[in-house]
């Protein structure tokens, strides 16, 4: 191979967009969502702001997503990840894990609001005031609704009309629809390929026939089925994969403490009601485990080229960080990558079969499985930092560090997405922002059933195949 070929698969800044600049510039677990022409969303915590970021890396407009007068008071506290319509159209987030949560519905050519649905039209157990929380999730988008959670006494899962900005149904535990899920839902809604909607609550994951939650009626309620309880691997923020296997639909996801990981699967079907054990007693759910890791509280899954289920690790003093591949079908470690350094945020898997990943010192990697050795090559890395620091011409002091917790974004066309923040030594933010990088090496997003975090570049969370 050439010398100008192995350049080309260098992994090269296209634009580098600074977000914020100071002490509140902290962008965690935030990453974009991108449309099919290259406009970039972004969520930024300071302001609570919803960013359009133009695909020449200028600003295409900012959004502060503050409620009307008339309606719930300004949230607070961390957003959600922006999700786009397939047309790009309509881009929906919100925020508030303060118990005054938020979601809002924005038109993508101006960032006028099209409707806010504010903390009062949540759900709330018998008279209830909802206090809800929402906390880095995406809205999974169907054909009628929008599909959020949130987390708190009442959180639960909810139906928004696309249209109106009403709700439709939310999800409830009990006959009578006073009950919601033990502590809500802390991650964004998946969709499977046949309509039903997995979420994860505090102690497990959960799902509706989305059907279902379109057609509620006037009780405005749908109860949920039980995929998975286990109040010892609870985790928070990591999405839900949906992929196929032997001709049947799966979802899988992962609980993470301190004693270790455990990567869950199971199958879906597709009724309102699902068991959480079969007629013998055993669980419907299979369980693989990774002893010793450290925990992981953000993150997810995603499905590589041959099925399997791509995790990322924390590092401590018996397991590396990196990357961990398991096989669903014989429950067997497909391959893994090992870097001394916490993996917090979510793989990519692009059209080549290559997995993306960065670690939380801002060191993106492309890594290229073996499946015979199960170890994964090192094909290519960059540093964030010096990629940021070449761009905007900026000198960094001794002890600043990028703090990434990165989830990888790839476009249709292959190019490579993220968002991370700065800090210096005295862990005082310095500056958020967000990076489209490029490299010979991805030409597109993965053909798998679920190649990126949210499931694609739109953050629809709709299982892809």
């Amino acid at each position: 191979m050439s010398q100008a070929a192995k350049m080309s698969e260098d992994i090269k800044p296209v634009w580098v967009y600074k977000v914020a600049e100071g002490t509140a510039a902290k962008m965690e677990g935030l990453h974009p969502a991108v449309d099919a022409a290259g406009n970039v969303y972004v969520t930024e915590t300071t302001t609570t702001s919803l960013y359009k970021i133009l695909p020449d890396g200028t600003l295409g407009w900012k959004k502060e997503m503050v409620p009307s007068a008339e309606s719930a008071d300004p949230f607070s506290g961390q957003l959600s990840v922006p999700s786009i319509e397939a047309d790009g159209s309509v881009v929906y987030a919100g925020g508030g894990s303060s118990g005054n949560g938020c979601y809002f519905a924005i038109n993508a050519a101006d960032g006028s609001m099209k409707w806010e649905f504010s903390s009062d039209k949540f759900w709330g157990a018998n008279g209830a005031i909802p206090a809800p929380k929402i906390n880095r999730i995406n809205a999974a988008i169907g054909d009628k609704c929008i599909y959020i959670g949130n987390g708190g006494t009442t959180g639960t899962a909810l139906a928004i009309n696309k249209t109106t900005g009403e709700r439709v149904s939310y999800v409830s535990n009990k006959t009578d629809g006073t009950g919601g899920p033990a502590g809500g839902c802390n991650s964004g809604m998946s969709v499977t390929k046949n309509g039903m909607v997995m979420f994860r609550a505090s102690y497990g994951a959960f799902s509706v026939n989305t059907a279902s939650m379109d057609n509620a009626g006037e009780a405005g309620y749908v109860p949920f089925g039980a995929q998975y309880r286990d109040k010892s691997m609870t985790t928070h923020n990591a999405n839900i994969a949906c992929f196929t296997m032997d001709g049947k639909d799966y979802y899988t996801f992962f609980g993470a403490t301190d004693a270790g990981m455990n990567v869950i699967w199971g199958p879906i079907n597709a009724t309102d009601e699902l068991a959480s054990y079969q007629s013998d007693g055993a669980p419907t759910w299979t369980t693989h485990q990774i002893a010793g890791t450290k925990k992981q509280d953000q993150g997810g899954v995603v499905i590589g080229p041959r099925n399997e289920i791509i995790v990322s690790l924390k590092n401590n003093s018996t397991v590396p960080g990196g990357v961990y591949a398991v096989d669903p079908a014989t429950n067997q470690m497909a391959w893994r990558y090992e870097i001394n350094v916490d993996c917090a945020g979510t793989p990519a898997v692009d059209k080549a079969g290559n997995v993306h990943v960065i670690d939380d010192a801002g060191t993106y990697y492309i890594l290229k499985p073996d499946y015979e050795t199960k170890k994964a090559e090192l094909l290519k890395s960059a540093s964030l930092k010096d990629i940021y620091a070449e761009v905007h011409n900026h000198t960094w002091n001794e002890g600043d560090v990028c703090k990434a917790y990165g989830t990888v974004i790839i476009g249709n066309d292959g190019k490579m997405y993220c968002s991370v923040f700065f800090r210096d030594r005295s862990k005082t933010a310095l500056l958020s922002a967000v990076y489209c990088l490029e490299s010979g090496l991805c030409k597109g997003v993965g053909d798998t059933p679920w190649p990126l975090k949210n499931a694609d570049c739109f953050n629809s969370g709709n299982q892809v195949k």
